[in-house]
């Protein structure tokens, strides 16, 4: 395995606070986080010993100003990325012990939101300002292959225009 690209999540958001559902957490805890874990440990080992394993989140810049609004999206999304950070020192470390050079990285790709062409012709009354092209994802996910791992391992990528 010589990388998992973790897409999957969803989004919930309410009004503020108190309205934020048990229902609604539960989605997105599932989708976010329990997603990642299962995923990155069933992987892990894989991506360790890969010459070039690469396991990327993508993320919400929401992370980096929470609302009312979005918290449990963002506590969501915080949780994925914390869990994706920490495999990144696991594998900077267990290079370390061995004494090698390290060859896996863990990154989080942060997006204000993905669009596409469907979604453009869909609503073309809607500029989709800050928003990433998923052509754009694309481009950051292949060139995750041919950059050092040291050299991303760890980061977070900002994907936004």
């Amino acid at each position: 395995m010589d990388g998992v690209i973790h897409l999957v999540g969803g989004w919930r958001g309410a009004k503020g606070i108190t309205d934020q559902s048990d229902a609604d957490w539960d989605f997105l805890e599932r989708g976010a986080i329990t997603t990642l874990r299962n995923v990155s440990r069933v992987f892990y080992a894989d991506l360790a010993a890969a010459g070039t394993g690469r396991f990327a989140m993508v993320s919400s810049t929401a992370v980096d100003k929470p609302t009312a609004a979005t918290a449990s999206y963002v506590a969501a999304k915080a949780a994925a990325e914390t869990w994706t950070l920490a495999m990144a020192e696991g594998l900077a470390r267990q290079a370390a012990d061995e004494g090698t050079a390290l060859r896996g990285a863990a990154v989080v790709l942060v997006v204000k939101a993905l669009v596409d062409a469907e979604l453009r012709k869909a609503h073309p009354e809607r500029t989709f300002a800050g928003a990433t092209d998923v052509e754009e994802l694309a481009v950051a996910v292949v060139g995750l292959f041919s950059r050092p791992a040291a050299e991303l391992n760890g980061r977070r990528l900002l994907l936004t225009p």
